[in-house]
């Protein structure tokens, strides 16, 4: 579906068309006689396309666009009521005069043309798509390149409303509107900003910063990049998505069905020309009494904090995302609390009040920007259970960590803190998963010695790290049942004989790293692992053949330096092949083969085998020798139909996973 429209008047004629096609419409525009500017976007349904462009016709059919041939053409855009003095300057010259380069993306554009207007500015109306060209360019815009610099104030008497034309706009001072609309282009204010109505960011292209209060009633985004710093009186929507992209908002688009007063809806969707229209007619576009999902959630919790007073104890209080800016002071009174869930929020301080939980067994705080934990927190002796996986901005672990003696499960995903001495009293600890902790994708560092002190260790999760060694007194965690030892052992060349922890039953231990810089397991490795003969699981996955691209000239240099020792030589070749383009990769890592499975058959208990993505093309005779196997991942191998039948014998109920 096309749709043509036309805007003719004395000084300007412009055309803009919608073509809809599925879930995407294209906007093209331009002056009439050019072939214009096109933009596509792209929508999750046809349905929404199609709505969406039918908005657009409307938005410009009210500009006084009009489809040919159909209607009388309109009057002519609003001007300001008084000429402007514009003077226009080179680009070098204004880069050195306003130091452009301090501006971020303002001075990485380069323009066509500068506009300097000087002192402070009055417009005496809307500045749109349609009155920029008057206002600015006498009517004789020949480009969209351009960049408007206003040194001083600038008030504008209506909206601001520059999408297609996108001039960067610079105004060294403050900014007055009715409605600002920030949508294409990249604008920049220095000072403070003062708009009437309401603030409207819309779609992930353009960019606006005003350095100074953004003192507006309502600030609509629609994942734009807007870096504002709205006042504390600004209501907050996030009208496309649910997340906290540029602010912490008070309504997100989930919420706005059920607070928006229908006159803003759209067939139950939010549509912001309503919303602003509800604004300046001076009426609220919310439903009388309707609080942010925050606050209610804060009421909610005093509620229950009253309850709780009078004898009904709560024993779990999951807040996952509730979009808490802070923690209300009520949890803290909810003393029988057991179990407290507060990830992905967005408060940053836990209060030493987290101390009056003192029968709090489990505290999750995944996923915060929280910097530190209180040392109170080692008050909580009957916590059990400790999650602090993405907690980026966490500087150290508290001391008093040491004094959870009660504690059995410590989540530290991505931890890149400071770790006390104090975490060695931890001697009931059952689980500790560090995945991501140490030398990720960087330098190999020290195994933590710490961890050696934790003699009541089940479970450890080492995986994804980049450790020097594999220290021999591993061994002295007699408890172990589980170790996960995934991309951690890539710089490792010294085993210890793990085959003494007799409790040990799962063995993680893929040849995988998701990190090109790491080297990768060789299948050598494997033999340090066959003499666990507890082993009741084993994962050795993805030991698959490796290829790493290498430029021509460094083929050609290696064939120089190796031309007079022939068996490195033979030996480099034999890594090395070429691709039908003509690109060279040389092995980084063999292909697996059934030999380097020797030895598996020790392990007599093993139930359950994976063995996916090793490129093996035949089944290694181990395996046939693993009486008790119960469960075994083949994909990613090319194993036959003989080789499958010989595992239905090894145990007729056998279950092959195979995808």
């Amino acid at each position: 579906m096309t749709t043509y429209l036309e805007y003719k008047d004395e000084k300007s004629a412009k055309f803009w068309k919608i073509t809809v096609e599925g879930n995407t419409h294209t906007v093209t525009y331009g002056k009439i006689g050019t072939d214009g500017q096109s933009k596509t976007k792209t929508f999750e349904s046809a349905e929404k396309a199609l709505k969406e462009s039918e908005k657009l016709i409307k938005a410009k059919m009210k500009k006084g666009y009009q489809a040919v041939g159909t209607a009388e053409d309109k009057t002519t855009a609003e001007t300001t009521t008084k000429p402007l003095e514009i003077s226009f300057i080179e680009e070098d010259d204004a880069r050195e005069r306003f130091d452009l380069d301090q501006y971020d993306l303002i001075g990485e554009i380069p323009y066509d043309s500068v506009l300097v207007l000087e002192g402070d500015i009055t417009i005496d109306s809307t500045v749109d798509d349609d009155s920029l060209e008057t206002i600015f360019f006498n009517g004789e815009r020949e480009t969209e390149e351009e960049l408007i610099i206003i040194n001083g104030n600038l008030t504008v008497k209506g909206d601001i409303d520059i999408s297609e034309s996108y001039p960067c706009l610079l105004v060294l001072g403050e900014l007055s509107c009715e409605v600002l609309y920030s949508n294409d282009n990249v604008t920049k204010v220095t000072g403070d900003a003062h708009i009437k109505y309401a603030y409207d960011g819309n779609y992930n292209h353009g960019s606006i910063t005003i350095d100074g209060i953004t003192n507006v009633p309502y600030l609509l985004n629609s994942d734009h990049d807007s870096g504002l710093n709205p006042s504390p009186k600004t209501v907050l929507i996030n009208y496309y998505g649910d997340y906290d992209d540029f602010f912490v908002y008070d309504y997100y688009s989930e919420d706005l069905p059920n607070v928006m007063v229908k006159t803003v809806l759209e067939e139950d969707e939010f549509d912001q020309e309503k919303f602003v229209e509800r604004v300046k007619s001076g009426k609220s576009p919310f439903k009388k009494g309707v609080k942010p999902s925050r606050i209610l959630v804060e009421n909610e919790i005093k509620k229950l904090a009253k309850k709780n007073k009078t004898g009904d104890g709560l024993k779990e209080l999951d807040l996952t995302e509730k979009k808490l800016q802070k923690l209300p002071k009520a949890i803290f009174d909810l003393e029988t609390l057991e179990v407290l869930k507060l990830d992905k929020n967005s408060f940053g301080i836990v209060p030493k009040e987290i101390s009056k939980l003192i029968h709090l067994k489990e505290l999750s705080l995944k996923n915060t920007p929280i910097e530190e934990l209180p040392e109170e927190i080692g008050q909580l002796k009957n916590l059990e259970v400790l999650n602090l996986s993405y907690c980026q901005g966490l500087k150290k672990l508290p001391v008093a960590i040491g004094e959870l003696s009660n504690l059995k499960k410590l989540i530290l995903w991505s931890f890149k803190g400071e770790i006390p001495t104090s975490i060695s009293k931890l001697t009931n600890l059952e689980e500790l998963d560090i995945n991501n902790c140490y030398g990720y994708g960087v330098e190999p560092t020290p195994f933590p010695s710490w961890i050696l002190s934790l003699t009541g260790l089940k479970k450890l999760k080492v995986n994804e790290n980049s450790f020097q060694n594999l220290p021999a007194k591993l061994v002295q965690l007699t408890n172990l049942e589980e170790l996960n030892l995934n991309g951690a052992l890539c710089y490792v060349e010294d085993f210890p004989d793990l085959s003494s922890l007799t409790n040990l039953k799962k063995l993680y231990i893929t040849g995988s790293t998701n990190l090109t810089t790491r080297p990768l397991l060789a299948q050598e490795t494997l033999q340090h692992f066959f003499n666990i003969t507890t082993l009741e699981y084993l994962d050795i996955s993805s030991f698959n053949k490796k290829d790493k691209w290498m430029p021509t000239s460094t083929v050609e240099k290696t064939r120089t330096d190796l031309q007079n020792k022939p068996n490195e030589l033979a030996a480099f070749e034999n890594k090395l092949r070429i691709n039908s383009s003509g690109n060279y990769f040389y092995e980084t890592r063999r292909a697996l083969i059934p030999t380097d499975f020797k030895g598996l058959d020790n392990l007599v208990n093993l139930k359950e085998l994976d063995i996916r993505f090793n490129d093996l093309n035949a089944l290694p005779q181990e395996v046939l020798k693993l009486n008790q196997l119960e469960k075994i991942h083949i994909y990613g191998n090319n194993f036959t139909q003989s080789d499958r039948d010989a595992l239905k014998k090894l145990n007729p109920a056998i279950e092959i996973i195979a995808s």
